[in-house]
């Protein structure tokens, strides 16, 4: 289906939600543009509980939103099976929850992949801006670009739910943001496992972390490979920041490196650990700052 040329306007809201099922048939929908200033964008609005979506692609896709905006979905309580989006999506105001997939989830994503460049403010993510829900089995592979302020993540930018056997590939850069890493900007109180990271990360701005900005949750059995480079403080391999959360089984790869003389709390495993647990976990990087 070529969307060229089309006014699209997306199906579903916050008060006329999705909730039937669309299987795409792995057909594919290219050329498809959204340009709203108005929230909930993207191929649906709002899917709610009961709906899903499944086997289908999204190519050459380019979408300009306001708050929860994603390639699939703006906003998700269903299920998104097996669903792939390329393309760009974009925002130049202090907008929240973007993603390459869903903008904000509190339901199931599983088997699906964005290569999605993704440049604005605010929860940015390859695959979710903002993650209450479930992540299985999926990857963002594009690169991730914010001026300033938000949580920026290779795969999620927010993270409160779960994310499992899941890996973002792209390079990730900060301007002056509060929390970025290579998967997961900021994981409150959320979990990941049997994840990775291996694109490079850097900011300008404190927590840097080769998979995580800031962790208070649990990563288990994960990894990071990319390089990480910061000017400020708190810059981790696997966390910038670490505070009462876990971090097991885990281990990170690349370089990590203060840029100037500001730059400090810089650590193979975590930039800087209060109350936190780290086990079994290890870095084979080189140390700089």
């Amino acid at each position: 289906l070529d969307c060229s040329g089309i006014s699209f306007n997306p199906i579903g809201n916050s008060t006329s939600k999705f909730s039937g099922s669309l299987d795409g048939n792995s057909f594919k929908i290219i050329n498809l543009s959204i340009n709203k200033i108005t929230s909930y964008n993207g191929l649906f609005g709002y899917v709610g509980k009961n709906g899903a979506i499944r086997n289908i692609a999204i190519e050459n896709l380019n979408i300009n939103g306001s708050d929860y905006t994603g390639g699939i979905a703006g906003w998700n309580e269903g299920v998104i099976d097996n669903s792939n989006t390329i393309g760009i999506i974009g925002n130049g105001s202090l907008a929240s929850s973007l993603g390459g997939i869903a903008g904000y989830n509190e339901g199931t994503i599983i088997n699906s992949n964005a290569n999605i460049n993704l440049i604005g403010h605010g929860n940015r993510g390859g695959l979710v801006g903002y993650n209450k829900g479930r992540i299985l089995n999926s990857s963002a592979t594009g690169n991730i670009l914010m001026s300033s302020g938000g949580n920026l993540g290779g795969l999620v930018g927010f993270n409160q739910g779960q994310i499992n056997d899941s890996y973002s590939s792209g390079n990730v850069y900060g301007g002056y943001d509060y929390y970025i890493g290579g998967l997961v900007g900021r994981n409150y109180y959320g979990i990941i496992a049997n994840s990775y990271a291996n694109g490079n990360v850097s900011n300008l701005a404190s927590y840097t972390g080769g998979l995580v900005g800031s962790n208070s949750g649990a990563i288990i059995n994960s990894y990071s490979t990319g390089n990480v480079n910061s000017s400020s403080s708190n810059i981790g391999g696997i966390a910038g920041y670490n505070s009462y959360g876990t971090i097991s089984n885990s281990y990170s790869m690349g370089n990590i490196q203060g840029t100037n003389s500001k730059a400090n709390n810089i650590g193979g495993i975590a930039g800087y650990n209060t109350g936190g647990r780290i086990a079994n976990s290890n870095s084979s990087g080189i140390i700089n700052g």
